[in-house]
């Protein structure tokens, strides 16, 4: 009797411990998709206040345009309505994913043809700051990763250097293969990050977020969601410390399976 009670005791341990991992995962799972959203609600409000800052100024200054113009800002009203349309794709495709073992989908694709991509679509919040995007990434080497995530970090990471350059200033996006990873490194001559800083703002526990150079305001979720993406991927993300001279992120991601 008194190991039957044993057995009893040890299962109902086994099966508390149990549920105790299960609620855990599903917790974890929560605060993830919630990462996700808010820094793709993030970047929907982006794309939408281009597209408004375009017909906004077609309306105030139609009368005064010529047909020329009316066409270029008509035309990157669509480019961002575009970006919009496929951002809430993604969107949907992540609301079906059950686990981040079916969202993360790793495959073998040319990591220049994704940035040249995402810095097609960045280029009007660019060009409102009169800002140049210089890439000298190679249009040969190939990585093993996430699609959506990587264009995510891309996205994040140039939209930032963006966010914190001076108008008419300039971003170079480089990189270098070392061993089994890509490193990317973005640089911009804006304001500036400091180690502490970048530390603070990839922190779970901080939700801040400082404001650009023009006063954009952020979620401050979009520098976690790319440290979160690259550590699935095994890579890893770190600055140069050059603050008052600009911003250098670097970033790693495989070129084979890790």
């Amino acid at each position: 009797m008194k190991n039957q009670n044993t057995i009893k005791t040890s299962e109902k341990s086994i099966i508390f411990q149990l549920k105790k991992q299960h609620k855990q995962k599903q917790n974890e799972l929560i605060a993830r998709n919630k990462k996700l959203l808010a820094i793709i609600g993030h970047d929907l409000k982006n794309q939408m206040s281009t597209t408004i800052s375009f017909l906004s100024l077609l309306k105030d200054e139609i009368l005064d345009l010529d047909t020329i113009k009316i066409k270029q800002y008509i035309t990157f009203s669509l480019q961002a309505a575009d970006n919009t349309a496929s951002m809430l794709d993604n969107l949907l495709e992540w609301a079906n994913s059950k686990n981040i073992g079916k969202s993360y989908q790793p495959e073998y694709f040319v990591f220049n043809d994704i940035l040249v991509d995402e810095m097609k679509n960045i280029k009007l919040y660019a060009s409102q700051k009169h800002i140049g995007i210089n890439s000298k990434v190679s249009e040969e080497v190939e990585i093993y990763a996430d699609k959506n995530m990587v264009k995510s970090i891309l996205r994040n990471l140039i939209n930032n250097a963006i966010k914190f350059s001076f108008e008419y200033g300039h971003i170079e996006i480089m990189s270098a293969k070392n061993d089994d990873f890509l490193e990317v490194t973005i640089k911009d001559y804006g304001v500036g990050i400091n180690t502490e800083m970048m530390s603070t703002l990839t922190s779970t526990k901080n939700n801040e977020s400082s404001l650009g150079t023009n006063g954009e305001a952020g979620t401050g979720f979009g520098l976690k969601l790319c440290k979160e993406f690259i550590g699935l991927h095994m890579g890893k993300i770190w600055n140069a410390d050059n603050m008052n001279q600009g911003s250098e992120i670097k970033f790693t991601l495989p070129v084979s399976p890790q």
